[in-house]
């Protein structure tokens, strides 16, 4: 067996394949002595299994509101999106910001909702997003506008050109930018685009950015304030 047509796999062999597993089941904090992680077998299907993992989470975004995880529908005006790259129903933020939300069972836990959406503090926090509804018999509800072949199944990462809000494929996106700085839809000059469903890494960095900015505002608001009683003290004692 095996592909020189005479190979056949030893003790030793195995052992190196689940020694990597063994390894890596705990980051690496316990190593075998029979062979370690010599084999990048292991580490590729790991690899696999998490870029699918990945596309089943952004093919799951884009069938789901990422709140309520009911069915986005296909309305104009009705699909939202905030700066992590998510999808909601515009009326469940709306019942998320004013806590009025009776979400499923799986999305019912206020504690776990602020955690994880806890960016959006006021409906300003996303923006309506135009999405191209795929022709048929495609497998997937949405698909760029410029390409309709191309389908928001996860396969391909797509973006937000903002203001104007037309999703398409990021790579698409990127060009245009590079070009002239407008939208290739409705030719809207292009302030900033926003990747939708982006890597776990790339969303908390921009969560911890979204933060920062945030405590930024809220500091320089502090401060006019304070100068403004004090220049209101400074008259009151003026007049006084």
């Amino acid at each position: 067996m095996g592909l020189d047509g005479g190979t056949i796999p030893t003790r030793s062999d195995i052992l190196r394949g689940q020694s990597w597993r063994l390894a890596n089941n705990d980051a690496g904090a316990q190593r075998s002595s029979r062979g370690g992680q010599l084999t990048a077998t292991g580490a590729l299907a790991t690899a696999g299994l998490e870029h699918r993992d990945r596309r089943q989470d952004a093919a799951d975004g884009w069938s789901m509101c990422a709140l309520a995880g009911t069915p986005l529908p296909n309305k104009p005006g009705s699909v939202v999106a905030c700066e992590l790259g998510h999808l909601y129903i515009r009326d469940a933020v709306i019942e998320f910001l004013g806590q009025s939300g009776m979400f499923g069972s799986a999305h019912s836990d206020r504690s776990a909702l602020k955690r994880e959406f806890g960016h959006i503090e006021r409906l300003k926090d996303v923006f309506p997003v135009v999405l191209e509804t795929a022709p048929p018999p495609a497998t997937a509800t949405w698909c760029c506008p410029l390409n309709r072949a191309i389908l928001a199944s996860g396969q391909h990462t797509f973006g937000v050109a903002l203001p104007c809000g037309h999703v398409m494929r990021e790579r698409s996106l990127a060009l245009c930018v590079k070009s002239d700085a407008s939208c290739p839809v409705c030719c809207t000059v292009l302030q900033r685009t926003v990747t939708l469903f982006p890597p776990a890494e790339a969303r908390q960095k921009r969560r911890e950015e979204l933060i920062a900015e945030r405590e930024q505002k809220r500091a320089r608001k502090r401060k006019r304030d304070q100068e403004r009683e004090v220049s209101r003290v400074a008259k009151e004692g003026t007049s006084g």
